[in-house]
């Protein structure tokens, strides 16, 4: 301890150490200043106390003065390290004053994962005349509400944001102040692991074409969506890029082709809505409802953190080859830079915090926060200056208001993000859900909304400011129902949502059948009844109602899902999503340069794809059928091309042992018998442990659990713990549903070829 301690001294020892600077890695210091003038001794005294369960942390109080060169004296400490206690604990610091010295320097650190309190800080000085007399400290007792971790009257020392380090919060403390009124807590805590390849689970990839990307597809329809027709020909790639669409047969040597006949070639698909941050499942936004008592957030994060190349994988498995990520913390810069290779994954463009003028109190003790509150114009040009060094793609305000008074009154901070977003070449896009909201982000200068007006129809001044200024509209239409959806035990899976998703975010969203929250309740009365009254209108309606309004008028619409959100799910809610639209009154054409074209006017990025045209990056999409006639279409994929690279759907991603046994879970909680029976293998096997064999085959075990899932609606199975080695997966399940109470027993699922092959039941 004493061997760190000293460390720690000589590294606080560096000058300008006490502005709001990167100070160290583990630490995290405040600090005031005061002059020197004919002082003998100073005194320093203050309460301490914290609470850790780890060993390695303490805090302490320091001074330390200044030269009138502005050389630095070392820190003195008349006692021990504070080791630390739950119970507020007085400590004193004494320091012999030379003639040299001009200025104290005097604060208090912490150090290590924990909370640290300080309470009552008192500076005495004596004079020449050997009188002890008290300077002011200004805000001694921490009674001033910290605002977004500055604490008013003293300076603060953060640690540096690297890997594998601690991050420090600082906050006001109401409760169990010594003073009996506030205190100073510094929030020691743990954060993510490093975000190298190695902490990424392993998503394998077959590629038809593994020795070219140089692909020719012939005798192909193809959709071109700039003009919206439909026409007849062969395409060229060559090196990730179309090089020739001619109605001629093409001559060339050490090609890839692909017989196009009968089948229909669309530009990528785009999704210009999502957030990378949130998994869809029921723990994934604590600001909406708090469930970490389930599930730690910390948690959710680092399996969302770990699980992005399976996130991404799954968008392209369904024709999706570009993602806009619109706002999440800034590790998420990391993850774009390491699922950079653009063969293997889709095109990934995002930005950084949203920009807030309203932070949810459950993300201000978060570190590395999705979303961050500027309280004034200074604040939010500083935000997006803090992006500026990850190159973001775009800027995200998130445009939060309560009437239009509040709307109106934080126009000048959306109008200053926006003006320093343009200032650096970057497009903005702008939450703003209310049509007032909506104008005032227009005439800010937004570029895009990511959301639709929702709250009364479009007028035609707003149709116009839109045309005038190019705005792109992204409707966002499922997300708030879905919310509805999970928190009323409403969901309602689709055979794409079992095969595509990634199984373990619906088998928490199927958690809230056994998760007792009053929370829940509270929410499915609040969505289905209180908001609609209070509001008076249907906001599905009403979204639909200016869509197709805006999009009749020739505004730009681009696809956009806001998967990540709880019941919006990754990959496939895109068909949930395109549904909506065609609900809204859009032609099958609309939709889809909407999912193409449109999606990469987003950002600008319409002349390097979106569509099948000559020099553009070779992201298509081969399909089965016509979509131009039946959107459905877009689900029956018989390649995918990413920048010249082409897969078959089933070969994008491969789920893992435990993902095959979570899927048969879900399917089985939803009493979906097909889905139920996908994971397995057609001559899957189901033993009583050890080894009665007592059926075997789809077919015998068909009727069964059909006849099992009608007779018993309410049947539930829930995951108590699982095991998963290799390619076996043990799951302790417990089984409600079926009669009063419930029952428990053991599944022992050996999985083969990607398939389970043999189920072993252990029943109580």
């Amino acid at each position: 301890m004493k061997k760190l301690f000293a460390i720690l001294l000589m590294c606080l020892c560096v000058a300008n150490v006490f502005s709001q600077e990167l100070v160290s890695q583990e630490w995290t210091s405040i600090n005031q200043v005061i002059p020197l003038s004919k002082v003998k001794e100073v005194r320093f005294t203050g309460f301490l106390k914290q609470k850790s369960k780890k060993k390695k942390v303490f805090s302490f109080l320091w001074m330390r003065t200044a030269k009138e060169d502005g050389e630095m004296g070392w820190y003195s400490n008349s006692q021990e390290v504070y080791k630390g206690s739950e119970d507020w604990e007085k400590v004193t610091m004494l320091h012999q004053v030379t003639n040299e010295d001009v200025k104290l320097y005097f604060g208090a650190v912490s150090f290590g994962e924990g909370d640290f309190y300080y309470d009552d800080f008192k500076l005495e000085i004596k004079n020449s005349l050997g009188e002890w007399k008290e300077v002011k400290v200004e805000n001694n007792g921490f009674e001033d509400e910290v605002n977004n971790e500055n604490v008013v009257g003293w300076k603060e020392g953060t640690n540096e944001k690297e890997k594998n380090v601690r991050e420090f919060q600082i906050k006001s403390s109401a409760s169990n102040a010594h003073s009996g009124k506030r205190s100073l807590l510094m929030i020691g805590r743990n954060i993510y692991q490093d975000e190298s390849e190695d902490a990424f689970v392993k998503v394998t990839s077959d590629a038809e074409n593994v020795n070219s990307d140089d692909v020719l597809i012939t005798n192909v329809n193809y959709v071109d969506v700039i003009n919206g027709k439909t026409k007849k020909g062969n395409v060229l790639v060559k090196e990730g890029k179309i090089v020739s669409i001619s109605k001629k047969g093409i001559k060339t040597d050490k090609v890839y082709t692909i017989d196009g006949t009968g089948k229909w070639l669309i530009p990528g698909l785009v999704d210009a809505h999502i957030h990378m941050f949130q998994s869809g499942g029921l723990y994934t936004r604590p600001d909406v409802i708090d469930l970490t008592k389930y599930r730690p957030y910390e948690k959710e994060r680092k399996w969302l953190r770990k699980n992005a190349p399976d996130i991404l994988k799954r968008y392209l498995k369904v024709g999706v080859t570009s993602v806009i990520d619109v706002g999440g913390p800034m590790y998420n810069f990391k993850l774009r830079n390491k699922l950079s290779d653009t063969k293997e994954y889709p095109n990934f463009y995002l930005t950084g915090p949203l920009i807030s003028t309203y932070q949810p109190a459950a993300y201000k003790e978060v570190v590395d926060a999705p979303i961050l509150k500027a309280m004034n114009k200074e604040e939010a040009v500083e935000m997006v200056r803090n992006q500026l060094e990850h190159k973001p793609d775009f800027i995200k305000i998130w445009y939060i208001a309560r009437g239009k008074a509040e709307a109106d009154k934080n126009y000048d901070i959306v109008k200053a993000t926006i003006d320093e977003g343009h200032k650096h070449g970057l497009k903005v896009a702008v939450h703003a859900t209310q049509l007032h909201t909506a104008k005032l982000a227009v005439k800010a200068g937004a570029d895009i909304l990511v959301h639709s007006v929702d709250d009364e129809e479009v007028d035609d001044a707003f149709v116009k400011m839109l045309k005038e200024k190019n705005v792109v509209y992204v409707p966002t239409m499922i997300v708030g129902k879905n919310y509805q959806k999970s928190f009323a035990q409403e969901m309602d899976f689709s055979a794409e949502d079992f095969e595509i998703t990634n199984p373990l975010t619906i088998g928490w969203l199927q958690d809230v059948f056994h998760v007792k929250d009053k929370n829940l309740k509270r929410y499915k009365e609040y969505y289905a009844k209180e908001e609609n009254r209070k509001r008076g209108i249907d906001e599905e309606q009403m979204m639909r109602k200016n869509l197709k309004k805006l999009n009749d008028a020739g505004v730009v619409i681009a696809t956009g899902t806001d998967a990540g959100n709880i019941g919006t799910l990754h990959a496939s809610s895109y068909y949930d999503e395109i549904e909506a639209m065609k609900k809204s009154g859009l032609s099958n054409i609309d939709i889809i340069k909407a999912s193409t074209i449109n999606g990469a006017r987003v950002l600008g990025k319409d002349n390097m794809l979106g569509s099948i045209t000559k020099n553009k990056i070779a992201d298509m999409v081969l399909l089965n059928s016509n979509p131009t006639e039946n959107l459905e279409a877009l689900k029956n994929i018989s390649h995918i091309i990413k920048a010249g690279r082409v897969y078959t759907p089933e070969k994008v991603i491969y789920n893992t042992p435990e993902q095959l046994a979570q899927q048969q879970l879900n399917a089985y909680n939803a009493g979906d018998i097909e889905a139920f029976l996908a994971p397995y293998s057609e001559d899957v096997e189901i033993y009583t442990f050890p080894n009665t064999l007592t059926n075997k085959g789809k077919d015998k075990i068909r009727p069964g659990y059909k006849e099992m899932f009608e007779k018993y609606p309410n049947l539930h199975c829930e995951l108590v713990k699982r095991i998963v080695n290799k390619n076996t997966v043990i799951d302790h399940e417990r089984i409600t549903g079926i009669g009063e109470g419930s029952f428990t027993a053991i599944a022992i699922y050996k999985i083969e070829n990607g398939k389970i092959a043999k189920v072993y039941f252990v029943r109580n």
